[in-house]
């Protein structure tokens, strides 16, 4: 992703700001209002589902999104 010339990447172990975290948290909550619920079946580990559900919060992909909405907020 590339935010005001910088190239930025993601990947689901990244450290994230508080502002990332608490962008996440609001697209999270919009999400599940509009009826989202998300596919655990696709989370590969062998862990109770809660945890497949909160470790498919922080995938890179969400993380990249929460990033763009932030930097575009600034």
């Amino acid at each position: 992703m590339d935010i005001k010339h910088h190239v930025c990447t993601f990947s689901s172990n990244n450290e994230i700001s508080a502002e990332i975290r608490e962008t996440l948290k609001k697209l999270g909550e919009e999400m599940e209002k509009a009826g989202y619920r998300p596919d655990t079946s696709c989370a590969l580990q062998n862990v109770d589902e809660g945890i497949k559900a909160e470790s498919l919060t922080y995938h890179s992909e969400r993380l990249a999104i929460a990033f763009a909405l932030a930097s575009l907020s600034l």
